[in-house]
């Protein structure tokens, strides 16, 4: 289930689909700029987050196969990125720009609980930076473990929020600010082609990979 293979796929998707909210009454994101970033590749686009000093947070599924991206920030800017690396079992990535003009958002390397509100930021499809809210739903990842002939996903956990192809790297924030608790990879396939389940690498894991745990 990778979302970003088939260009042709993702805009027939974009023709047919809109990013539908949350059935429940959504707080209002923060006023300030967001950390969230647009991934682009020769093959489509993802999502991803700024964690400071130019570098961005992504799946590693994203940039696989690509040592360049291009990043756009919410103000259209766009700047060449390094892809320093990703880490398939985890399916994360990280990748570097420089001068890159965008808010930073802290990383926190705390567990999540189911019942945490949180909130999700991408580019699905062919919208630009759109938010959806939900919860953590449970933890886990036994819906997979048949799906991924390569083992992918070494730690998912489920969330009841609803998205599209495109916000496959995007920051999962916690439910007040930009506090990052992982990042979107996959979600559970619906018959309008959106994701009425999605499903996110959580923050401890992208710190286990970057050192930080």
């Amino acid at each position: 289930m990778k979302w970003l293979r088939n260009t042709a796929a993702l805009v027939a998707v974009a023709a047919a689909i809109g990013f539908p909210l949350a059935a429940y009454n959504a707080p209002a994101a923060p006023a300030q700029a967001s950390p969230t970033v647009k991934v682009l590749m020769a093959s489509g686009h993802g999502s991803g987050v700024h964690i400071g000093n130019g570098f961005v947070i992504t799946a590693g599924h994203v940039t696989e196969g690509y040592r360049t991206v291009t990043v756009r920030t919410q103000d259209g800017k766009e700047r060449d990125g390094e892809v320093l690396w990703y880490n398939h079992a985890s399916d994360v990535s990280l990748v570097h720009v420089t001068s890159l003009e965008a808010k930073a958002a802290a990383l926190s390397c705390a567990p999540t609980s189911i019942g945490d509100a949180i909130r999700i930021e991408g580019n699905p499809s062919a919208v630009e930076f759109a938010v959806t809210w939900g919860k953590v739903s449970a933890f886990g990842k036994t819906c997979f473990e048949n799906l991924d002939g390569n083992g992918q996903w070494r730690v998912l956990v489920t969330l009841d929020a609803t998205a599209a192809p495109g916000v496959s790297g995007g920051p999962v924030y916690d439910g007040n600010g930009y506090t990052v608790r992982g990042i979107l990879v996959s979600g559970m396939v619906t018959t309008r082609g959106t994701f009425a389940y999605t499903y996110m690498v959580p923050s401890t894991e992208i710190c286990r990979v970057l050192g930080r745990a």
